[in-house]
């Protein structure tokens, strides 16, 4: 996803700019938070695609809610991919305490030590980003299993000057903490939280006209937008119910809008075959 995809959002990925030239000089943090489908995926991926682009390594996972009650499955997604990389240079106890979490090794009768892990997670980011700067990048934190949130923290709050960047998105919650405790892993100065809000009416107009070809008059757009509160995502689903239903306001009428996502997206899901519907609500129910 290149920057240049990214519709409306020219202030949140000036910030991202930054904080990814600020990964060489030691730890730094940038949390995108919003609702759902306000668009804080587009932005992190356009932020890792960046870091790509300039050399740096990645490690990232994204967090799935179907997985939640899954020990470790996020953690070995991010180091997974690089354990052979770094798997001799940590100490034998922490070594095959990561090994049997990531169900690289059998369990035996002893119990898994959460700090051995935390400590072996910690060797492996300072090993890696010893190599050259690194992002660490974690979509969709609020799904993340307790046993990777866990080990995640521990690892991140014993750094000190290792070269790593941690790109966050998060779900909004009132009054909640920042994942994995990075308050109290990252120093204040080096922490920034970007609320990533609604779109603007011209940044809404550009998202129709290039993703859907979808052209609206103002009023109708202002409409929809109210509709959709500004919400790329909803934004996106009305848009397509308009080309499907070949709908166009007349004169004096109005734009109906549904009034909840749930709404749009369930409209677009009772067109489908019973047949795709029964497979997909076994799916959903598997997923839970």
């Amino acid at each position: 996803m290149s920057a240049r995809a990214v519709v409306g959002r020219d202030a949140e990925l000036g910030v991202m700019r930054v904080f990814l030239d600020q990964v060489a000089d030691g730890p730094v943090a940038l949390v995108l938070s919003g609702e759902a489908g306000i668009g804080k995926t587009v932005l992190w991926q356009a932020a890792v695609d960046e870091f790509g682009r300039r050399g740096g390594r990645v490690l990232l996972c994204r967090g799935v809610e179907s997985e939640a009650s899954l020990s470790f499955a996020a953690l070995s997604d991010l180091v997974g991919e690089d354990w052979e990389e770094v798997a001799r240079s940590l100490p034998a106890p922490r070594r095959r305490a990561l090994e049997v979490a990531l169900l690289l090794a059998e369990p035996d009768e002893r119990q898994l030590d959460r700090l051995a892990i935390g400590l072996a997670v910690r060797d492996v980011l300072r090993d890696l980003s010893g190599r050259g700067p690194m992002l660490v990048a974690i979509d969709d934190a609020q799904w993340l299993d307790p046993a990777s949130a866990g080990v995640l923290e521990i690892a991140l709050r014993r750094q000190r000057s290792e070269r790593i960047g941690l790109l966050v998105t998060v779900r909004a919650a009132e009054g909640g903490e920042l994942p994995l405790g990075l308050e109290r892993s990252v120093p204040g100065e080096r922490m920034t939280v970007v609320p990533v809000g609604p779109l603007s009416l011209g940044a809404v107009h550009h998202l129709l006209s290039g993703r859907l070809g979808l052209e609206l008059t103002r009023s109708e757009l202002a409409r929809l937008v109210d509709g959709s509160g500004g919400n790329p995502f909803f934004a996106l689903e009305l848009g397509r119910e308009l080309l499907r239903l070949r709908a166009r306001p007349a004169a004096g009428g109005g734009l109906r809008v549904p009034e909840s996502l749930r709404e749009a997206v369930g409209g677009r899901l009772a067109q489908l075959p019973e047949e795709t519907a029964n497979v997909l609500l076994l799916v959903a129910a598997m997923g839970r």
